[in-house]
């Protein structure tokens, strides 16, 4: 393929939802050589894109500032393209690719049923969804990689009739993800200027179609925008496996990364993709940014995720999602500054077997179980803490391998990469679910020798005072004074801390869809399609799971039921109970020793929200004060919380009648004002009289 001089692009795609292979292509003095925009469901991680044998050059000797100095292109206002409606504008003369953009959401009447009539099928829906370029809807692909095998670059320079030109940069469009790009024998003629080859921080400036701004400073598509160099060429510096990373980021790289024009070059740093994914929450639900904070050197990153929909907005969210370039053999600090939702869905798409540890921050008790690929793991083989002695897992323990720390509020979690079940981890292999359950925990100060603690009789002597399974009860943690006292912690009394959680009775299971990721093209990824399997030809259609039409139909992320509100009374009820028996002193006798409890109780408001608090009680055999039922709302058969929405509400109608009152109020004074001026005026008419009454002012 030769494309040349074209005023917009040599090669675009508007909405292409198969995978894309390029192979012998020629692209010179185009405005822009190459922009490829696909539409892909929102779940979807095996999409791929192959480039070999591709020459890319700026402006030759064929261009002109006289005549080759601006571009032609349709836009929202302009069908005919007389002006130069691309995103890009004036802020580069010439580039050679714009990154790949990925979009849940097509554009064309042949694929959206928003036009009853489509002649030509490549009508737009919507002028705004104009140029060709821009996005619609919001992120389609959670993961998608894109190849450049055998690629050469040329006649890119700094100054290039008065503007810029770039070999490769970020899309306008590509704010919502920064899907990485592998480079492998990379050819940098001495007409593509060092100053002039890659540009991963692009100011765009406002965008003149929307209300939504361009890329910028603190999108996850600049700040997490990768290209990897897997020989040594794209960089120059002969040593595989580093990375040109964005300079609007620099927490990302370490201290050995080079400063060049447009982004960083770290040669001697690898970095993977981890997805982090909220299944289940509702979609109105605000996360805010999620940090993440590197052991090794203190560095922290944080992610904001997709921005909302553009252009054909109608029931569309942006997803909740996360994401992140981590370091293998490094451990993370994971921070969420909101209440976690039930379900969590971890991705480490890395193709190497090689491990990080995550830690998780959770704002108040749970018990997490761990799935891999569906398939739950049982506390016996991955909980270190139960191994002796216990212990967090490390970067050596097998994958999903954990350990919950009551005390730090950490859920520790190692994750590796590599093959699972024939199944590459870059495609999806050994991915993780989290599922949070709601606990009674309680921390239990008891006056014996930490040696002489009896698990399963503790246990089952619980299970019997309060009539429950004791397979709801839970042993997290077993320390001794002086191991409380190393990690700082202060006693309530001497003798042993133990942490027992309670989870919820007979949690509903998990629904199936939640551990599969849907995807398009998985058999043929999973065959090896793409230029290293010999495969000649492009996936059609009917083979990505495409409709009669053609068209890839976009499949949202599986919903999940939220905490469960009936779950949450059980546990809340046990409490009290719990209270009640320690008060009482059956407690102590059912274990045979004093004890101190501490109850904690994971507290849900809505399904809706999964806004969670803490509610701590602590007792002793002395009676403490504590929340309990209301007896004027069990009077009128209201259950506590029921009285309180109750009683929230009976204020709140209140309130809406004291404003329309109010407001009622306001309007009688106003209409009586204007009637006594109208009379004044009427009676004693002033030298000049005003256009209006309300132009009377303080004279009248």
């Amino acid at each position: 393929v030769i494309a040349w001089k074209n005023s917009h692009a040599g090669i675009i795609t508007a909405e292409q939802s198969s995978h894309l292979w390029l192979d012998s292509v020629l692209l010179s003095d185009n405005y822009m050589g190459m922009t490829l925009n696909f539409e892909r469901e929102r779940a979807d991680i095996r999409h791929r894109v192959y480039a070999d044998n591709v020459t890319l050059f700026g402006s030759t000797s064929a261009s002109t500032c006289g005549r080759s100095t601006d571009c032609r292109s349709i836009g929202p206002e302009d069908v005919v393209g007389i002006g130069c409606n691309s995103l890009v504008g004036s802020t580069f003369q010439r580039v050679g690719v714009l990154i790949h953009v990925n979009n849940n959401m097509p554009k064309l009447c042949e694929v959206s049923p928003k036009m009853r009539v489509c002649r030509p099928p490549i009508t737009p829906v919507k002028q705004c969804a104009m140029p060709w370029e821009r996005r619609v809807g919001t992120q389609g692909s959670t993961y998608s990689e894109a190849h450049w095998n055998g690629v050469t670059f040329g006649h890119f320079r700094r100054e290039d009739c008065g503007r810029a030109s770039v070999g490769i940069t970020l899309s306008p469009m590509g704010m919502n993800a920064a899907y990485p790009q592998f480079f492998q024998d990379v050819r940098w003629l001495a007409s593509a200027h060092n100053d002039s080859r890659v540009n991963l921080d692009p100011d765009y400036g406002p965008n003149p179609f929307s209300r939504n701004p361009y890329i910028t400073l603190g999108d996850d598509g600049m700040m997490f925008a990768i290209l990897h160099d897997v020989d040594g060429s794209f960089l120059g510096t002969g040593r595989s496996g580093g990375a040109a990373l964005s300079r609007a980021n620099p927490e990302l790289s370490i201290p050995e990364c080079e400063a060049r024009p447009g982004y960083l070059a770290c040669d001697q740093l690898k970095l993977r993709f981890l997805s982090w994914n909220a299944i289940g929450a509702p979609g109105h639900r605000v996360l805010g940014p999620m940090k993440l904070f590197r052991h090794s050197d203190g560095r922290s990153t944080s992610s904001i995720g997709s921005h909302g929909p553009e252009c054909i907005p109608a029931n569309d969210i942006a997803p909740h999602q996360r994401g992140w370039q981590l370091r293998p053999n490094d451990i993370y600090n994971l921070t969420l500054f909101t209440s976690p939702p039930r379900h969590h869905r971890l991705t480490f798409f890395n193709p190497d077997p090689t491990p990080v540890r995550l830690d998780i921050f959770l704002s108040q008790p749970f018990k997490l179980e761990v799935y891999v690929d569906g398939v739950l793991r049982p506390d016996s083989e991955y909980d270190t803490s139960k191994k002796q002695p216990p212990r967090y897992p490390n970067l050596e323990d097998p994958h999903g391998s954990y350990a919950f720390d009551p005390h730090q509020r950490r859920f520790y979690l190692t994750l590796w990469g590599g093959d699972y079940n024939g199944i590459s981890a870059s495609l999806g292999g050994g991915v993780i679910l989290l599922r949070l359950l709601q606990v009674v925990q309680l921390s239990l100060t008891m006056d014996i020798p930490a040696v002489d603690f009896d698990g399963p009789s503790l246990v089952q002597n619980v299970a019997t005072l309060l009539q429950i399974d004791p397979s709801r009860i839970r042993i997290v943690q077993v320390q001794s004074r002086a191991e409380v006292a190393a990690q700082g912690g202060r006693r309530l009394s001497d003798g042993t801390d133990i942490v027992v959680q309670i989870s919820e009775d007979a949690p509903e299971p998990v629904p199936t869809e939640l551990f599969g990721l849907p995807t398009n093209e998985s058999e043929n990824i999973s065959a090896g399609f793409g230029p290293a399997s010999g495969a000649v030809s492009e996936t059609g259609a009917n083979e990505t799971g495409a409709n009669e039409t053609g068209a890839n139909e976009t499949v949202a992320l599986p919903s999940a039921p939220a905490f469960s509100l009936s779950a949450l009374a059980e546990l809340q009820a046990l409490a009290e109970r719990i209270e009640n028996v320690t008060t009482s002193g059956s407690l102590s006798e059912a274990l045979g020793v004093e004890v101190t409890v501490v109850v904690e109780v994971t507290k849900v408001e809505e399904p809706t929200t999964t806004l969670t608090t803490t509610s701590t009680l602590t007792t002793t055999s002395t009676p403490t004060t504590t929340a309990a039922s209301d007896p004027e709302a069990e009077a009128v058969g209201l259950a506590p919380r029921q009285a309180t929405i109750f009683v929230y509400g009976a204020y709140s109608a209140l309130g809406v009648v004291v404003v329309v009152c109010a407001c009622f109020c306001a309007w009688k004074a106003v209409s009586r004002r204007r009637r006594f001026l109208s009379q004044k005026l009427a009676t004693e008419p002033i030298a000049e009289a005003p256009v209006n009454v309300w132009n009377s002012g303080p004279d009248v």
